[in-house]
């Protein structure tokens, strides 16, 4: 076995220095360069071993360089263990640092080496998940499977519960020396109780089901009814088919547009509660608020004088014009008047009616009824009043409107006859002041007028109350009727006194018989129950002794545990459901995946 090493550069030099120390002293005839005597160069200078001894030239070894056989030959014994051992073991010399520049060229192997470790990395985060996803999956068929006991826990911890309340009701029945009757009529009262309250369920149960089956029938009307509607519309012609279509989407357009407007309008109400606010809080607000009140006024004052003005400064036939237009329209609001008037006449004339034929005893009604008729009648005759005077102002107003119609007349007689080119300064001032007479007789006539309909609208609503109360008159005057049957009824039924006083002194003999009668029977029971408690206390006192009895006790302990340990359980189950729930975390990840193999794919196209 050889175990002969290549020959490394500047092998022939150091062999013909070192050489002496591995069989010879002489130097390599075809080593070249340096003697065997010289100094080697830095460049084939070897370091020493860990060892303190130098490494023999590795070309001494084989005659592949210098073609003579120098070294060992092969029947020699060479023990590899002895061979001296470098600082990097059979590698060779560690250069200490890089022997050439690092990639500067990251080509097509680079990335698909990055993307293969990002696989790499990516699959051991999914198996990790999917072993997650796995005991997660494994906690939840345990959780179903301690839910179900847990109910099933819960079912036998109520019954037991209930049992446990019997016993208690038993126990303190007892303990309290109830007797049995009262324990029979309260077991009677609850089961009553039970009955009305199953009646009570039977009847929603059955008004429920009314109520769905009219539900489903009024469902299956309207299904009907836009049947019959598509069939019209089928039956239409298209022209009108189109136009209802056209409507339709008009009617959802309009109804955007009322909603849009009603949350408009309701927002503007809002700003106006708001600001109404901050103008009760703050004073320079309300300050500003009353001026700008008053610069309107002031500005509808200043219009309405502009208006007056243009009016002066009219021609005679345009103020003709105009005062004949003002004519009708009085005229015509006149007339509206009158049939507003003759309206309310005859509706004065239907209550007059009603009232006259309403007849009421007023020797046998109640107080209250007669202060409701005495205070209606009161308001109908201040009513009355008040229609009287408004009909009296109406004529007055007519009254005004005739001089002042009459009035006009003579004025555009006299404008009609005048001369327009004999008229002086003097006679258009008169003018002037006789029309500025007018226009305030006719402001003041039309201002009655606004007061005599306000006055109507008063009393309309008046009316209109009255008529209400009327239905609520005739109510009262009828239970006041009833009472007064009830009364009468009863006072036929009452005897005479000394009848009465006899029947009360019976009553009193038989009321203190059954009191002693009684009081004997309550003897008698105290003692039977005397006898009955010491009996209970021998019972109970022997119960205590019997093993069911420390059964029971144990049981109740271990229902209370069970209590707790149901109690911990679903502490227990909430917390691991809000600890495995990973939904949104696995989300992430296969889209996290999703869009690392999209990317990969990609890059793989390219």
């Amino acid at each position: 076995m050889s175990y002969d090493r290549p020959a490394s550069r500047g092998s022939a030099q150091l062999g013909s220095q070192y050489g002496a120390g591995f069989g010879g002293s002489q130097g390599v005839s075809n080593g070249g360069g340096v003697p065997g005597t010289a100094r080697p160069g830095s460049g084939f200078r070897r370091l020493g071993t860990g060892m303190g001894t130098a490494l023999p030239p590795t070309a001494a070894g084989s005659g592949a360089v210098s073609g003579v056989g120098v070294g060992v030959g092969l029947n020699t014994s060479v023990v590899v263990d002895d061979r001296p051992v470098t600082q990097q073991g059979m590698v060779g010399l560690n250069p200490g640092k890089s022997l050439g520049p690092s990639r500067r060229v990251q080509d097509k192997s680079f990335f698909l080496s990055e993307l293969r470790q990002k696989t790499k990395e990516l699959t051991a985060v999914v198996q990790d998940m999917t072993a997650e996803v796995d005991e997660f999956e494994r906690n939840s068929s345990t959780m179903v499977v301690l839910k179900k006991r847990e109910g099933e826990s819960q079912a036998a911890v109520k019954e037991l519960q209930g049992k446990l309340a019997d016993l208690n009701i038993i126990l303190d029945k007892a303990g309290t020396d109830t007797h049995q009757e009262e324990i029979q009529e309260e077991y009677l009262k609850l089961k009553g109780k039970n009955d009305i309250e199953r009646k009570r369920l039977n009847a929603v149960f059955t008004e429920r089901s009314n109520m769905e089956q009219r539900i489903t029938e009024a469902e299956s009307q309207i299904a009907g009814h836009k049947r019959n509607i598509e069939n019209k519309l089928n039956e239409l012609a298209p022209a009108k088919r189109k136009e209802y279509l056209e409507l339709q989407a008009e009617n959802g357009q309009l109804q955007l547009e009322k909603t849009r407007l009603e949350n408009a309008l309701q927002a503007i109400n809002e700003d106006i509660l708001t600001s109404r606010q901050e103008i009760s809080v703050d004073h320079n607000k309300r300050q500003a608020l009353h001026l700008t009140e008053q610069n309107v006024h002031i500005s509808e004052k200043k219009f309405e004088l502009e208006a007056a003005e243009n009016k002066l400064n009219l021609d005679p036939e345009e103020q003709q014009k105009e005062l004949v237009y003002k004519i009708r329209q009085d005229k015509a609001d006149i007339g509206r008047l009158d049939e507003q008037a003759a309206a309310l006449r005859t509706t004065i004339n239907r209550l007059k009616g009603m009232f006259d034929s309403f007849g009421l005893d007023k020797e046998g009604r109640a107080d209250n009824g007669a202060v409701s008729y005495s205070d209606l009648k009161r308001r109908k005759q201040k009513l009355e009043k008040m229609i009287d005077n408004l009909m009296t102002d109406m004529s007055d107003g007519k009254t005004r409107l005739k001089e002042q119609k009459q009035n006009i007349v003579g004025t555009l007689e006299s404008l009609a006859h005048a001369d327009p080119k004999a008229s002086t300064d003097t006679a258009l001032s008169d003018l002037q002041t006789e029309l500025d007479y007018k226009q305030v007789q006719y402001k003041n006539s039309q201002h009655t007028n606004e007061q005599l309909e306000k006055e109507l609208e008063v009393r309309k609503d008046e009316l209109g109350k009255i008529d209400t109360l009327e239905d609520k008159i005739q109510k009262e005057v009828d239970s006041i009727h009833e009472r007064m049957g009830v009364f009468e009824k009863e006072m036929s039924e009452f005897p005479n006194g000394e009848e009465l006083k006899v029947k009360v002194d019976q009553l009193q003999q038989e009321l203190e018989k059954c009191r002693k009668r009684l009081l004997e029977r309550k003897d008698v029971l105290n003692s039977e129950v005397s006898e009955k408690k010491k009996e209970y206390e021998g019972k109970q006192h022997h119960l205590s002794s019997h093993p069911k009895y420390i059964t029971f006790e144990k049981e109740e302990v271990k229902m209370r545990k069970m209590h707790q340990e149901i109690f911990a359980l679903e502490d227990f189950i909430k917390q691991k459901e809000s600890e495995t729930d990973c939904s949104q975390l696995a989300g992430d990840i296969i889209e996290a995946s999703n869009h690392v193999n999209s990317m990969i794919k990609k890059l793989v196209l390219l």
